[in-house]
């Protein structure tokens, strides 16, 4: 007869054996466990230093082609105390600018708009699209400072994916070499054809870094989005890409709609019914990930004939979607099964952007500080999906002060009332260092051994 010692020894070699398959299989047998610091969270030296450091020297994405779609289009992106003036400029040109007259400091702009020239409301001064000066009021008043000597002060800028970024650096490296190798993996995804399904801005009372911790890993999902489990598992394993990094399916991992492992012994549902549960609720929990054709078809998969295992009824609403989108025109239509299995779950885009794509749309997001404050910071939740052309529903950028007034659904209200949790649990005297695990989240010390060398001069990985 077993004993309760013999059942918890055998749980035990099972979650061994599992932990070797599964660093085997990221090419990195001898992942040592790893600490962090709490200072990068905390230190108002520590975002001093980021602040001179780190976003002046990295490509960060700005907005979204879509945002800018008509000559003298403009968005304005602010990172820490810097305004930067994305604008297009003819229809294939885009420019940027730092967002400052260049007599006496005003800014130019503020939000979003369409302009023919950059007025500045101080002293009237006038640029062009193009940056050039085009009105110095009274410059006869100046001995020799002319209309040529004072052009906006231009901003690297490039685009990718559908995402314009931007780089303060005039020695930056091109964006496709900063980026690589993420366009390999993503580009089948035609991330650019696809459009908004809803911008949401939230403030939160947390360091930019903490929010991020919990989206580049799939960890917490066993007890903040707890929800999901009866469909779907949550371990993944982390994959580092240089700079970049990624989660994906363990070999273990499994099928989509059967009950997590964290679940225990569990009944497993019929494959239709438990996939249509478990795109219920992401559709009401994120409301993204998939776009509104994937969610429709979810809702017929009882015409898919029984005896059907779990992956095959998802193959195949994954294939009627993909026919759907090859009607209606849309992306999305050609990308394989191999494809999205090499490209996985989840990007981190160093240092501030996820992206989760999925074969019908993408949930995305920045992450920011607000201001100096190494204890507040801004999130741009993206929505975005493949729509057939003349069908994408108009934008709508939404910003709210406090995630709990915020209209974001409920598993992103989760994720923020979770990190204002974990970060004020930072400041306690009873914690020392943060403990990372090597497996499931060796993609939050990937990113703080790149921030240390954009800092510190730290060799990277």
């Amino acid at each position: 007869m077993s004993t309760d010692s013999d059942v918890m020894n055998e749980q035990v070699k099972v979650e061994v054996a599992r932990r070797k398959l599964a660093l085997e299989f990221c090419g990195e047998p001898n992942r040592p466990d790893e600490t962090l610091s709490k200072d990068p969270y905390l230190s108002p030296e520590f975002a001093r230093l980021e602040a001179e450091r780190l976003w002046p020297k990295v490509w960060q994405i700005a907005c979204r082609l879509e945002e800018i779609p008509k000559v003298g289009d403009y968005v304005e992106y602010t990172i820490v105390r810097d305004s930067i003036i994305v604008v297009r400029t003819g229809p294939s040109t885009i420019k940027a600018y730092f967002n400052v007259c260049q007599h006496r400091a005003r800014k130019l702009v503020n939000g979003v708009g369409n302009t023919r020239t950059f007025y500045c409301k101080n002293h009237g001064w006038t640029w062009n699209l193009d940056g050039k000066c085009q009105k110095i009021v009274d410059e006869y008043d100046w001995a020799s400072l002319r209309k040529e000597d004072v052009p906006l002060q231009q901003v690297k800028v490039d685009t990718w994916g559908g995402w314009v970024f931007v780089n303060m650096d005039p020695e930056a490296e091109p964006l496709l070499d900063y980026l690589a190798p993420v366009p390999e993996y993503l580009n089948p995804y035609e991330l650019e054809r696809m459009r908004y399904t809803f911008y949401k801005t939230t403030r939160v009372e947390c360091n930019w870094k903490t929010m991020l911790d919990a989206f580049v890993e799939q960890y917490h999902t066993v007890a903040v989005h707890a929800e999901s489990l009866p469909w779907a598992d949550y371990r993944a394993v982390s994959h580092r890409h240089g700079k970049h990094a990624h989660f994906g399916f363990p070999p273990d991992a499994l099928p989509i709609g059967v009950p997590s492992r964290a679940l225990g012994e569990r009944e497993v549902e019929e494959p239709r019914i438990a996939i249509k549960k478990l795109m219920d609720c992401v559709q009401e929990g994120l409301n993204t990930m998939w776009g509104p054709r994937m969610f429709d078809e979810a809702k017929h998969l009882k015409d898919f004939p029984e005896g059907l295992s779990h992956n095959e009824v998802y193959a195949k609403l994954v294939e009627r979607v993909q026919r759907r989108a090859a009607e209606e025109g849309a992306g999305g239509a050609t990308i394989t099964f191999e494809q999205m299995a090499k490209a996985s779950i989840s990007w981190h885009v160093f240092p501030n952007h996820q992206i989760n794509p999925t074969n019908d749309g993408a949930s995305c997001l920045r992450v920011r500080p607000n201001g100096d404050d190494p204890n507040s910071m801004l999130i741009d939740q993206w929505g975005l999906a493949h729509f057939a052309p003349g069908k994408e529903p108009p934008l709508k950028r939404e910003y709210c002060d406090r995630w709990e007034e915020a209209t974001v659904p409920f598993m992103l209200k989760q994720d923020y009332s979770n990190v204002e949790q974990v970060h004020a649990g930072m400041r306690s005297r009873g914690l020392g260092k943060v403990r990372i695990n090597p497996v499931q989240e060796a993609s939050i010390t990937n990113y703080h051994h790149t921030l240390r060398h954009y800092l510190f001069g730290e060799k990277l990985r």
